[in-house]
């Protein structure tokens, strides 16, 4: 409830920043700025208006996606007293957590800053799976950047300069900024000094796969929501799969991905590619993205851009070839399912011949 009794500082005194505690008179059209907001906001900087900000732990969270939305920076102050209150963050109920990295994840212009934010303030130690990412190196050839945390956010930013990112929805943008933030949580555990290629060099072998199950535990450490994990942890270990595999992408090759990661789509993937070739500058790979355009245009000519290949052959085909329903019947659609990913057959009148022959075979 508002309060009388307050003079027009004290009352934005009880605001998180000097940016949000600029009031307008009115009926004088005077701007109230006890606080100094208006020079903050020229500055693009972030700063608490005062000593009641550690009231509420929650600040130090909403100044991490403020900053990621609106590009600013931390005032050294406001970091110092972030850092003061660090243990409070066993306070907050995980609701409330969420709701700012939620916010961060579908609203940032530079996500990059929220990330740095953590840092300045000692927060980043909450979150032990992006914390991880500091300090884990790269090799310079392949990453001129930095170490994984700097590519990290590098890739974030990347995605939110994509058009197609620029333009999703609120639950696509989701998904891909958690995607591309959880992309390399793998490396802190597979990184290691080995050979390649004539020279001592940094690797990270099998990091796609390792950094699945670490992403699936940070989005619950933060209570992300529940849809979000299969497709997060999709994405993140198959994110390398332009780099796997044959020179060209074939039809079954972009049919077995496409199920692979499903409920992500190869849209998805490839939003998620990019933001990742994108992340190393100086250095750029017209070569990769040939590759994502080459992908994607596979899987479009397939009609699996957007959505995984859907078994033709079902339990009422086989129930019209004379078969009782039964045991038998999942291993026969299973079958029918793998020959259908390979390309025997691609309508429903070529799933009934090809069944009605692997019905016929012997068992072996």
């Amino acid at each position: 409830m508002p309060d009388p009794a307050l003079s027009d500082a004290e009352a934005a005194a009880r605001r998180d920043f000097t940016l949000n505690a600029i009031a307008l008179d009115p009926f004088t059209g005077e701007l109230i700025d006890p606080h100094g907001g208006q020079a903050d906001l020229r500055a693009r900087m972030l700063r608490h208006t005062g000593p009641a900000f550690i009231e509420d732990p929650l600040r130090v969270l909403r100044a991490m996606q403020l900053a990621a939305r609106f590009n600013l920076a931390l005032a050294p102050e406001t970091a110092a007293l972030c850092r003061s209150i660090a243990n409070t963050f066993v306070e907050l109920p995980v609701e409330r957590v969420w709701g700012e990295w939620e916010k961060w994840s579908v609203k940032s212009a530079k996500p990059s800053r929220g990330l740095a934010v953590l840092e300045e303030t000692g927060w980043l130690r909450h979150f032990p799976e992006v914390a991880a990412l500091r300090g884990t190196p790269q090799e310079p050839e392949w990453h001129p950047e930095g170490d994984v945390f700097t590519h990290t956010q590098l890739c974030l930013d990347a995605l939110t300069a994509l058009g197609d990112w620029q333009t999703a929805n609120t639950s696509r943008r989701r998904l891909l900024m958690f995607a591309v933030l959880a992309h390399d949580f793998g490396k802190p555990a597979t990184t290691a000094r080995a050979e390649k290629r004539g020279a001592l060099r940094w690797i990270s072998p099998g990091h796609e796969a390792a950094g699945g199950p670490v992403a699936e535990a940070f989005l619950r450490r933060i209570g992300a929501l529940l849809e979000l994990d299969a497709p997060v942890r999709k994405l993140v270990e198959n994110h390398l799969a332009h780099h796997h595999g044959q020179t060209q992408f074939s039809d079954t090759s972009v049919r077995r991905l496409a199920r692979k990661i499903a409920p992500a789509t190869i849209d998805d993937l490839a939003l998620v590619m990019r933001a990742d070739s994108n992340g190393r500058p100086p250095l750029t790979s017209p070569e990769t993205h040939v590759r994502i355009d080459e992908l994607l245009a596979r899987a479009h000519v397939l009609a699996l851009a957007d959505a995984a290949p859907k078994p033709l052959m079902l339990g009422r085909h086989l129930v019209a070839l004379g078969l009782k329903p039964g045991p038998k019947f999942k291993s026969v659609l299973d079958a029918a399912f793998e020959a259908q990913l390979d390309g025997a057959f691609a309508d429903e009148p070529g799933g009934l011949a090809w069944l009605a022959r692997h019905l016929e075979s012997p068992s072996p």
